[in-house]
């Protein structure tokens, strides 16, 4: 393609009768979503990783879901895991008090016990890296 050739997503019109936007439109109007800093940014952010997870899961179930979680992990240099999953909550609302709470999991996000469950998590997460690097420094110099 050259010049002001335009590739237009699709050869069909839109309700007015005019071709539909052309891509490179599109990538413009992206481009300024993405710009990180505004709130159509966040947004922006916010729907394309709720709709390509619900892709991925549509697709390849939860077991696509905890591979994009590894891919995360190794793209951004963390080490994850699953802490909680609304299973847990939901077993202890109905053994407990017979009751069950549509998306206990973001019920409970809203919690104080979830607060205070996030602060534990930091905390030791600070105490346990230093235990690792002590021990990965240990190995470095032969020892056991």
């Amino acid at each position: 393609m050259g010049g002001d050739e335009r590739v237009y997503m699709s050869k069909e019109v839109n309700p007015e009768g005019e071709p539909n936007e052309p891509l490179d439109s599109v990538f413009d109007h992206l481009a300024n979503a993405m710009d990180g800093q505004s709130p159509e940014a966040f947004d922006y952010r916010k729907d394309l990783c709720l709709i390509l997870a619900g892709k991925l899961k549509d697709e390849f179930g939860v077991e696509g879901l905890c591979q994009m979680l590894s891919a995360i992990d190794a793209t951004a240099g963390w080490a994850s895991d699953i802490l909680l999953e609304s299973s847990d909550i939901d077993d202890v609302l109905f053994r407990e008090y017979g009751i069950f709470v549509e998306n206990s999991i973001g019920v409970a996000q809203k919690t104080t016990a979830m607060k205070r469950f996030h602060k534990s998590l930091w905390s030791s997460r600070r105490r346990y890296a230093k235990l690792m690097a002590a021990e990965l420094f240990a190995l470095s110099q032969g020892k056991k």
